[in-house]
């Protein structure tokens, strides 16, 4: 049995359903991602191939508060 891989998959496309909840969105898809979460909405991200994955995020707690 193999142990846990993990590799880095940057989406090549990412859209939400609320584009004010969101500052700098287009940056999920750069090195550097630098999202600002300003309300409620969703992502949505196409990794453009399909992948036997589950997905993880990374934030910080404050000034963000997530429900």
């Amino acid at each position: 049995m193999d142990g846990l891989q993990s590799y880095l998959l940057r989406p090549v496309v990412v859209t939400t359903d609320k584009a004010d909840s969101f500052g700098n969105l287009p940056s999920v898809t750069k090195k550097d991602c630098d999202v600002l979460v300003k309300g409620t909405g969703s992502i949505r991200f196409d990794f453009g191939t399909e992948s036997a994955a589950w997905l993880g995020l990374t934030a910080p707690i404050s000034p963000v508060t997530w429900r």
